[in-house]
């Protein structure tokens, strides 16, 4: 046994060696990248408006804060312009930490059909804009309620000639001491207009924790454009549940569905083949789109 131990050892010491031994230094010569603002905008209907900014950091140059540099905060700008005014709305920070940066809001509510521009500038980086407009609240009904199994069944009618974005979610509501909060239900369903099983929006939007949003499902209007649509889902849970219908932007569906592709190849690592991520700010990073919602109680 004695002899057999050392063998092993002795194996073991050499592999070591030769791993060692084949250390290298390899050098970088593509391009570098320079530091761009990064802004991250979901203007939801209803809801205050918030702006998470950043700046990004070239993969090789990360420090202690990770892939974010610091920001301006006292010479910094975030403006929101509403349906072409010439006057920007002045955002101010927020004292909670935005998606891996600052975060601005303003009492500005979006509405649905308003058009939305968003200007931010800080000193040393270039200025950044970009818009969308806020979706008019979509139009649904749960036609049958099946106890039995928890089965739902519901009615879009999708009025547009052109392309639309959905999303699709169950909840509960709860509160206690500290407020009011939503917990996300799991549902099912076989139908054809549903390509994946679930969307973790939390990573994207900084949408509540780590387990919220999982069961949102992306969907576009393609297979029912301008028509009635009625399709089925499986809820699984025994108390009353809110459905909730979202109108999208296009922006939204495609940087998630993005985002999305670069998770399910392994994530944010060196050693995954490169997805790029969608964008529309124009002279940095990020994304700004919108949301509208409605939602129906379920009591079975």
């Amino acid at each position: 046994m004695k002899k057999i131990n050392n063998l092993v050892f002795g194996v073991c010491w050499m592999l070591l060696s030769v791993v060692s031994a084949c250390e290298t230094e390899i050098e970088f010569n593509g391009e570098e990248r320079v530091p761009r603002l990064t802004v991250s905008v979901v203007a939801v209907a209803g809801s205050p408006l918030t702006v998470d900014v950043s700046a990004s950091v070239f993969f090789l140059d990360r420090g202690d804060e990770g892939y974010t540099a610091p920001l301006d905060t006292v010479q910094g700008r975030v403006r929101v312009f509403v349906n072409g005014s010439q006057t920007g709305l002045e955002a101010e920070r927020l004292p909670e930490t935005g998606l891996f940066g600052l975060r601005y809001g303003c009492s500005y509510k979006p509405a649905p059909g308003d058009r939305i521009r968003i200007e931010a500038a800080f000193p040393g980086l270039d200025a950044v804009s970009a818009e969308t407009q806020v979706p008019l609240i979509p139009r649904f009904e749960v036609t049958a309620v099946s106890p039995d199994n928890h089965e739902l069944t519901l009615r879009i009618q999708d009025d547009a000639s052109f392309e639309k974005y959905y999303s699709l979610r169950v909840f509960k509501t709860y509160e206690d001491e500290s407020g009011a909060y939503d917990l996300p239900v799991i549902f099912t369903s076989n139908d054809v207009i549903f390509h994946k099983t679930s969307t973790g929006l939390a990573d994207l939007f900084d949408i509540g924790g780590s387990e919220d949003w999982q069961s949102v499902q992306l969907f576009s209007d393609a297979l029912f454009r301008g028509k009635s649509y009625t399709f089925k889902i499986r809820v699984q849970d025994d108390e009353p549940v809110f459905v909730e219908l979202g109108a999208v932007t296009d922006s939204f569906y495609w940087y998630a569905t993005s985002f999305e592709t670069l998770r399910d190849l392994g994530g944010f690592t060196l050693f995954v083949e490169g997805v790029p991520l969608y964008s529309n700010v124009s002279g940095g990073y990020g994304v700004i789109c919108a949301s509208a919602y409605s939602s129906v109680k379920i009591e079975w």
